[in-house]
């Protein structure tokens, strides 16, 4: 019985990662997209306002995202977690890869840095993608590190979420533009 739940602790935390990578690339579309509509809406909103003759209107910068969303859920690290870390920093620390081409070299770098920062920032999920580039076993993850993942998923969500429920995204989505920019401007 023990072994079975086990095993469904590490599936779970393999799903996770994998959610987490989709949402992290929806995430990066959405803010691409965001970004590109921006601009735009503040010209369609100055043109809104001298068409309809609202000059005294204070424009507010429609160009700023709020960014409230960010970083990895910190969590006081467990045994395997830290077990995990030094498997890493012990496989890709940059005096045990000299001897490397250089090619791996870089990427053992490239991981040693990621692992190094996601230790002093506490992040779970960071360490985790670590060891997964490496190939290091997650089967000894237990739950406070899956609770950890879905944490991030949660995060993730919201930020998308944040994102798409802006003037900006709505206006750049919708069938009838216009409309936004009538009720942004008409909150101002």
């Amino acid at each position: 019985m023990m072994s079975k739940l086990i095993k469904n602790v590490d599936l779970k935390i393999k799903k996770s990662i994998l959610k987490i990578k989709l949402l992290r690339y929806e995430l990066l579309e959405v803010e691409e997209d965001l970004d590109k509509y921006m601009a735009d809406f503040q010209s369609a909103v100055e043109d809104y306002i001298k068409l309809n003759k609202l000059e005294g209107k204070s424009l507010y910068n429609s160009n700023t995202k709020d960014d409230d969303f960010h970083g990895d859920m910190e969590l006081e690290y467990s045994k395997n977690i830290k077990k995990a870390y030094k498997k890493i920093v012990g496989l890709t620390h940059p005096d045990k890869t000299d001897s490397l081409p250089e090619g791996k070299r870089d990427k053992y770098s490239d991981i040693f840095l990621k692992a190094t920062e996601s230790s002093k920032s506490k992040s779970v999920l960071g360490i985790i993608e670590c060891a997964e580039e490496l190939g290091i076993s997650l089967d000894s993850l237990g739950t406070e590190e899956l609770l950890c993942l879905y944490q991030e998923v949660d995060n993730l969500k919201r930020k998308i979420e944040h994102h798409k429920n802006t003037y900006q995204w709505q206006w750049g989505n919708a069938g009838r533009p216009e409309y936004f920019v009538h009720r942004y401007v008409k909150n101002i």
